[in-house]
């Protein structure tokens, strides 16, 4: 006996899972898609998984199918999109299944797209009022002679995030080191020698002294004897410092010597070192969220920075979202630097941006080890897994070792990425990060807790199908970058 010839639809393609995936999206149900397919039910069931369709229920297909329900669905997502800037996850959520649908309604209702900025703008519209009083409030304390770590220490808020306030006010910045009223000579004795260090946030066990540093690690990595953290501010003949504003006679190579440390004290960049010595941890994702954050919701001038020697991730997903059409923020700039000398390269562009998140490779220790010696954080992903946790020690002993070459007091952070709650890993993860085994841990015995971040990154559609794209939704990176922030 002959087999059946196949159906009708094989042949023309309009049985692959892509295919089925719009006919289901567009209102057919399954039992339609199978007499017209000529597939069994079970066949056209794992081809909507394959091709990773959203099924809903009968009470959705009903209304998907009704006319009059389907124009009115439109129009309330129109209104959510278009007056309270929720994203198509959200949507999706309120009522059209997909993210896809949920695009399909919309325009049906005369709605148009907005951009990844447009809609962070709307997003972030409501704390824009109260940011920039804020801002003017803290512009006023430091130009009363406030300096920015006590702002930072009475707001509760971190060094960076007052820096990024004082320039969205328009302040004026003093030069570095300097405090006190704009016009009052003040003495100042300045050390000798100053111990960099790696500072844990969070852990109580680590943060043993004022500032948290790593026990020992200043003795075991001294700075070279005649290195100072920070050099003395310029001084007159009689010995006072040179206050901005003051008027003396200096010669004209004096002059742009000046002028020209004046616009570096402007606009030093915060530096977030996104690494781990691992492969396929989620740090290119992680990288690409973090940068967005920075440029559209605060606005600063950011540069991504892919320093991956051997994939080149974070510039491939560059050039394919500019191919396709994805507008790219406008203060946002991708390069790539895979080399040794990664450290000198930052301290050039740090007068040039506001932030620069440097996407390091797991590749090289070298060029993980020199990122980290002119970041001001390190934020190192990893999975739930037992073999990304084991490369966690070793990437902490080499952070410790890049840290005593950091003038500035590096923090360190673990965040926990591709967590699915339908498992126990995430939660056993947590555990040994907290709570490690001799050995598996940090500090001098490798015993002690890990910086673990509050936030956690699931393993979310949206973050495996991002790359080639500019997100509109930061969704758990937005409240990380908050958190850490803080």
């Amino acid at each position: 006996m002959n087999p059946p010839s196949p159906p009708d639809g094989a042949e023309n393609g309009a049985v692959t899972a892509p295919a089925l995936r719009e006919q289901y999206e567009s209102g057919a149900t399954v039992a339609e898609l199978v007499t017209a397919s000529g597939l069994s039910y079970g066949t056209v069931i794992n081809r909507l998984r394959e091709a990773g369709t959203v099924m809903r229920s009968s009470w959705q297909t009903r209304r998907m199918r009704d006319g009059k329900a389907r124009r009115n669905l439109a129009t309330r997502l129109r209104r959510l999109y278009e007056q309270h800037g929720a994203t198509f996850t959200e949507l999706a959520q309120a009522g059209a299944g997909t993210r896809r649908a949920a695009r399909r309604l919309l325009i049906e209702a005369g709605g148009m797209p907005r951009t990844t900025q447009q809609t962070l703008r709307i997003r972030t519209a409501a704390d824009a009022t109260a940011r920039q009083k804020l801002a003017v409030s803290l512009r006023g304390r430091y130009e009363s002679g406030a300096s920015v770590p006590e702002l930072a220490k009475e707001c509760n808020y971190s060094v960076a995030t007052v820096y990024r306030l004082l320039h969205q006010a328009g302040t004026r910045m003093r030069p570095q080191h300097r405090h006190g009223p704009a016009r009052t000579s003040r003495t100042r004795s300045w050390p000798a020698q100053a111990g960099p260090s790696l500072v844990w946030p969070r852990v109580p066990v680590i943060c043993r002294r004022r500032r948290g540093v790593i026990p020992g690690a200043a003795a075991r990595h001294a700075p070279r004897p005649g290195r100072c953290a920070c050099a003395p501010p310029p001084t007159a003949p009689d010995n006072t410092p040179l206050l901005s504003g003051d008027r003396t006679h200096v010669n004209e190579f004096t002059r742009h010597k000046t002028l020209a440390a004046a616009a570096v004290d402007a606009w030093d960049a915060f530096v977030i070192d996104v690494a781990m010595l691992k492969g396929g941890t989620g740090k290119t994702t992680s990288a690409w969220f973090i940068a967005l954050y920075y440029a559209v919701v605060l606005g600063l001038p950011t540069l991504l920075l892919d320093a991956d020697a051997t994939s080149q991730s974070a510039y491939d997903w560059f050039k394919v979202a500019k191919a396709e059409g994805f507008e790219i923020p406008d203060n946002l700039v991708v390069e790539r630097y895979p080399f040794d000398d990664i450290a000198e390269y930052i301290r050039a562009k740090r007068a040039e941006f506001g932030a620069i998140v440097v996407d390091a490779g797991g590749g090289s220790a070298k060029l993980f080890h020199e990122a980290v010696t002119e970041a001001n954080r390190l934020i190192v992903p990893v999975a739930p897994t037992k073999i990304e946790r084991r490369k966690l020690v070793a990437t902490f002993d080499e952070a410790e070792r890049a840290a005593a070459r950091n003038e500035r007091d590096v923090t360190a952070h673990v965040v926990l990425v591709k967590a699915d709650d339908r498992t126990s890993l995430p939660r056993t993860a947590k555990d040994r990060l907290l709570q490690p085994a001799q050995g598996e841990g940090i500090g001098p015995d490798h015993d002690e807790p890990f910086p673990l971040a509050e936030t956690v990154i699931h393993s979310w559609v949206h973050y495996m199908e991002a790359f080639g794209e500019i997100p509109t939704e930061l969704s758990e990176y937005a409240a990380l970058m908050k958190e850490l922030n803080a």
